[in-house]
């Protein structure tokens, strides 16, 4: 039975998605080989062997192109970075589309077995899940090869089956989160089945941002003036200023977390356009401080997906279960 094979929850084979700042990710693998450092390195870099489980691969010098498939995105080429006989290879690796990464594969005997690490570095989030399912299929595939029996599913049915695990481990619609210095900030990107004033209502008039995020209370109209939002049990949460007030198409506000005295006031930016298929909603959350990275990285997804009426999980259920991606994320 292949990794992907075992039927009880995520693979056993499955690998890790390290979700990284600015919308980065790192797929990592480790896979035990029955087999020696050479045997094993053989499989990495000589072109027949290649073959018999991954893919066609032609080398020219240090470049080598891989063909997937007959499509144009099916082809990837690259360049030999680094090459240590027997233990580590470093290749770029580029696909029509996608901007370049990096492949390391080391190889570290340990008892009986060879042990390889696998990591696909420099991908941007949303290709992060599918390759890192197609990396388990192969490897699933190398593993067997190895061990001399044959897999009962195909590549095609082992990826799909691999794929809602990495959906669990890199949930859609994160944040991308930049860090400069002590403070950071967090940018979210959603697409809303609305028109522009449908849209600008459930941002701006408090009757309908109760509905996907708290109560909110306003004083003033435009420019300067105040808001206040609160907890469910009517203590104050959170207030600002408006700073910035153009209907239809732009909101900023000052935030200052009034329930913790250590957290520096920050600036909130909501910005609306029209696209093709509704609105496009991009909330920017800036001047942040690590934890508060975490904390409304979570807590400003999980909002969200209220306003997209999407996932149906409980707001409580969906922060506490993105809370330590995004704890990852900044590295706490």
């Amino acid at each position: 039975m292949s990794p992907a094979d075992s039927g009880h929850g995520a693979p056993s084979g499955a690998g890790r998605i390290v979700p990284l700042l600015d919308g980065q990710a790192r797929v990592e693998f480790e896979r035990h080989l029955t087999s020696g450092p050479a045997e094993a390195w053989s499989l990495l870099t000589v072109p027949e062997r290649l073959a018999r489980w991954m893919a066609p691969v032609e080398f020219d010098g240090a470049d080598y192109r891989i063909v997937f498939g007959d499509a144009e995105d099916d082809v990837v080429t690259g360049k030999i970075l680094e090459c240590e006989e027997y233990s580590r290879l470093v290749v770029t690796w580029e696909v029509p589309g996608a901007g370049p990464s990096r492949v390391e594969a080391t190889l570290e005997p340990r008892d009986a077995v060879t042990v390889l690490h696998l990591v696909h570095s420099g991908l941007a989030a949303p290709h992060a899940r599918g390759l890192a399912a197609g990396w388990q299929a192969y490897l699933d595939q190398l593993e067997a090869h190895v061990d001399g029996r044959e897999l009962a599913e195909d590549w095609q049915q082992r990826w799909t089956r691999a794929v809602p695990e990495y959906q669990r481990q890199l949930p859609p619609g994160l944040a991308a989160v930049q860090v400069g210095g002590s403070r950071g900030s967090l940018r979210f990107e959603r697409r809303l089945e609305a028109d522009l004033p449908d849209a600008w209502s459930v941002v701006t008039e408090p009757e309908r941002i109760a509905r996907w995020f708290a109560p909110v209370t306003v004083d003033g109209t435009g420019v300067g003036a105040r808001w206040r939002t609160f907890w469910d049990d009517g203590a104050e949460y959170a207030e600002g200023v408006v700073q910035r007030c153009e209907p239809l198409r732009l909101l900023e506000v000052t935030w200052a977390a009034t329930d913790d005295a250590d957290s520096a006031e920050s600036l909130l930016r909501v910005t609306l356009s029209s696209s093709e298929d509704g609105v496009l909603l991009v909330l920017e959350h800036a001047g942040l401080g690590s934890a508060d990275l975490v904390q409304y990285g979570a807590g400003w997804q999980s909002f969200l997906e209220q306003i997209e009426s999407r996932s149906g999980r409980d707001w409580s259920d969906a922060y506490l279960e993105l809370k330590p991606i995004y704890e990852q994320m900044v590295g706490r």
